[in-house]
Order: structure tokens, then C-alpha cells, then sequence
């Protein structure tokens, strides 16, 4: 796939695979790579890193909220960008510990995350592309 040149969205992308996705996409020549995450600083390096290889990096810290990821993320990657052609919904969480110390708030989060996060995201960015 050609990558040179493509406007690209990643979310979760201040660490872990996340990172890793927006750091290979910025070094196979994106020419600019949204950096989309709930921690603001992590986001905030991770898009000075792809700045450092030449490539154009921006941030977004996501709201927790998953109507967020697909409205106002998408509206401001067309608005920065003017094209995205690349959507890597990565964003996920998970509680750690055993399942019976799991609470009701932890297991709505999750799924607010990794279920609904990227229906919304889906939809939104579906749409547009």
C-alpha cells in the first residue's frame, strides 16, 4: 500500500502499538499524521517524534467520551489536514486484576472505549472517505 502522501488518523497513539503505527506511518512518508489520545503529553511527544523525522505531526487528546472520537476528531483531521485517507482506530483499554474485582464503572469504560470508540470512529470517518 502506498503511504506517501496520505493523511492518516491514529488513535491511542500516545504509546504502545498505537505510537508504533503513527511512527511507521510518518517514516513511510504520510505527509501528516493526526496523533489522537486521552493523555495529552504522551500525544504531545509522540507527535514531536514524527516532527523530528520530517514528517508533520499533530496532536488531539481525545475526550473520554466515544461520540467524541468520531465527530470532533474527524472534523478537526479534515480541517488540519484537508484529507485522510488512513484511519487507524486503535484506541483500547482493559481493568487489570481478577475478573470478580471488575466494577460496573470499570466495564462500562471499556466498552465505552473499545466498542463504542470505534463504531463511532468507524462511522464517522466511513462517511467522509
Amino acid at each position: 500500500m502506498e503511504i506517501t502522501g496520505k493523511g492518516v488518523v491514529v488513535t491511542g497513539a500516545g504509546s504502545g502499538i498505537g505510537r508504533g503505527i503513527a511512527l511507521a506511518l510518518a517514516q513511510a512518508g504520510a505527509e501528516g499524521v493526526i496523533v489522537a489520545d486521552v493523555q495529552q503529553e504522551k500525544a504531545e511527544g509522540v507527535a514531536a517524534e514524527i516532527l523530528a523525522l520530517g514528517g508533520q505531526g499533530c496532536r488531539l487528546p481525545l475526550r473520554r467520551e466515544s461520540r467524541g472520537i468520531g465527530g470532533s476528531l474527524g472534523r478537526f483531521a479534515w480541517q488540519t489536514l484537508g484529507h485522510v485517507e488512513i484511519l487507524c482506530n486503535n484506541a483500547g483499554v482493559v481493568t487489570t486484576g481478577p475478573g470478580f474485582d471488575t466494577t460496573e464503572q470499570d466495564l462500562r469504560w471499556q466498552f465505552e472505549v473499545n466498542v463504542f470508540g470505534v463504531f463511532f470512529g468507524c462511522k464517522s470517518f466511513g462517511q467522509r472517505f
